[in-house]
């Protein structure tokens, strides 16, 4: 086998394990969400 195709399945393989990541890991939220509401009589300086 040679170099090249070696590093072509490693790249390929690399790039199917990144997009089952993608995938998988989609739906997750790492951040908490809120909404902040806020009055201001004067907001002009």
């Amino acid at each position: 086998m040679s170099l090249e195709t070696k590093v072509g399945a490693f790249v390929l393989g690399g790039l199917s394990l990144l997009a089952t990541a993608i995938f998988l890991l989609g739906d997750v939220t790492f951040e908490k969400r809120y909404t902040l509401y806020g009055q201001f009589s004067d907001v002009a300086n």
